[in-house]
């Protein structure tokens, strides 16, 4: 896991198998083999989207899952290790019932409406409350919406752009599917959207319109590059899109520029990707004379987050200092992880450029830094 952020990898996605608990409680031994593993992730500077689930079978294999009593017991023993390690955490897929945690087939009839929500609702009160969590099925979640029933859940789709409804993504008739897909788009505005694509039933949509005019659409923030690579990415490659799929993923959040006056600061910020940044993310200001910090660092945009800004949008954040800003004072921008304030490593990196003898990155505190005028 280390070496995954040198190569460019700053998420990874984590499939935990429980298929060795169907019938007990998770063993002691698991859950400390678990905890380590997210010291790990923490470790290497890299950030994990989690599902659980007790089968990985080949496509159109049945494997078992669990009684729903085991299912709870076994999100009550696991919350805690999460509420523990929230930094290093992206999103959490709720998996558990049925096919490879993707809430269809179960063997033990936990995709009932009923169940279903039971095990929604548990989640909610065992997971982070801070961490947003993924449904795999639009239906249920504009169903529960309608009841007033979702409380946060967003939406993974692990079929992303393979058939016409994604593989029974979307289901019913043309009109549902559509009335599905239109609540998806703005779901996914605030929420996070994670996808990979799966084996083709039906013509898929390959082309570099398709991913770009999909991709935006639904706010698309991560996607499962290994499991894409077969049939999508040569397409992407060949059409030549490849490098501004990888741009526009997630957020791209670039510092346009700022107005200093007197003890004032404004900065304007702009979002180049494709989604709105999810988590909770301030933007911080320090000034610095010499060598030194001085006075206070100050909150810009008052309650205003980062994830305010959405795709393609611009918006000022302004604050200001305790003392005056002279000509040649270096600020410094910066949004740390709410839940890991001095781990550098997940701070927002603004999408600018280094500016010889004006403006750079500082990788060691996770700071942007600036000359003032």
């Amino acid at each position: 896991m280390r070496g995954e952020r040198e190569n460019g990898y700053l998420l990874i996605y984590a499939y935990v198998m429980l298929d060795n608990f169907r019938n007990a409680s998770l063993s002691t031994a698991f859950l400390e083999e678990f905890e380590q593993s997210l010291r790990n992730a923490q470790a290497a500077g890299v950030k994990l989207i989690l599902r659980f689930s007790y089968n990985n079978p080949p496509p159109d294999v049945i494997e078992d899952d669990a009684p729903l009593e085991r299912v709870l017991e076994h999100i009550e023993q696991l919350g805690p290790i999460l509420m523990r390690h929230q930094e290093v955490l992206a999103v959490i897929q709720a998996g558990f019932i049925g096919q490879w945690g993707e809430a269809h087939h179960s063997t033990h009839g936990l995709d009932t409406r009923i169940n279903k929500a039971i095990i929604r609702d548990a989640i909610h009160a065992a997971f982070p409350p801070d961490i947003p969590v993924q449904w795999r099925r639009p239906p249920d979640l504009l169903r529960w919406e309608q009841a007033g029933e979702r409380r946060g859940f967003g939406f993974h789709n692990d079929c992303f752009l393979a058939s016409p409804d994604d593989v029974g993504t979307y289901t019913g008739t043309d009109r549902r599917q559509q009335r599905q897909r239109r609540f998806a788009a703005g779901l996914t505005d605030w929420t996070p959207f994670t996808a990979e694509t799966c084996d083709q039933e039906g013509p898929p949509r390959m082309t570099c319109a398709d991913i770009l005019g999909e991709g935006a659409e639904y706010h698309l923030s991560m996607l499962n590059g290994r499991e894409n690579e077969p049939y999508f990415r040569p397409a992407w490659e060949a059409g030549g899109c490849l490098d501004e799929i990888a741009r526009s993923l997630g957020y791209r959040l670039r510092l346009d520029s700022a107005d200093v006056h007197g003890r004032r600061l404004s900065v304007w910020v702009t979002n180049q990707g494709w989604a709105r940044i999810y988590s909770h993310r301030p933007l911080m200001a320090t000034l610095h004379r010499g060598d030194r910090q001085i006075g206070q660092p100050v909150q810009l945009g008052g309650e205003r987050l980062l994830g305010a800004v959405g795709p393609g949008e611009t918006l000022r954040f302004r604050g200001a200092f305790d003392r005056r800003i002279r000509s040649g004072d270096r600020i410094c921008l910066a949004s740390p992880d709410p839940h890991a304030q001095a781990l550098a490593a997940y701070a927002v990196r603004f999408a600018n450029a280094d500016v010889a003898g004006h403006s750079a990155w500082d990788a060691a505190t996770g700071r942007f830094c600036f000359d003032a005028p």
